[in-house]
Order: C-alpha cells, then structure tokens, then sequence
C-alpha cells in the first residue's frame, strides 16, 4: 500500500529526511499496532510493508519507537 499525506509531515517541528528515504512505523488509526514503512524523502509519501486499509481524511502518524515524528491526512 501506497499512503499520500495531504501535507508534509510534522508535529513538532519538520521530519528531517536528509533528501533520501527512511525507515519508521505508522499507524493509521489509534487502536492498531504500528506498522514497519518507508518513508519518502520528502516525507508526503508511506509505502505500508503490508497492504492496509486506509482512506482519505484518516490519519498516518509516524513513529520513531515510542517518539511521534510526525503525521499527515491520507488524500
């Protein structure tokens, strides 16, 4: 799966990507476990490792651990 943030990514201040893609967990709704992704590098895209639902407005939130990188709404 294929998530497309509506804005860049960040909560607290910008992620920052160095220009290259990186590696995190997401998750798209507030129940579910995290989930392992790429993030690309200008962070408004998530390639989910595995396929999961996801529609437009809901939420992707990025994780680093337990630390919130950052988030987007799906369009």
């Amino acid at each position: 799966n294929v998530v497309r943030a509506a804005s860049s990514v960040g909560t607290s201040g910008s992620i920052r990507t160095n220009g290259t893609p990186f590696r995190a967990t997401v998750k798209l709704r507030a129940r579910e476990a995290p989930q392992p992704a790429e993030i690309s590098a200008n962070a408004r895209m998530v390639m989910l490792d595995e396929p999961a639902l996801a529609a437009p407005g809901q939420a992707c939130v990025i994780y680093d651990g337990t630390r919130v990188l950052g988030g987007g709404f799906i369009i």
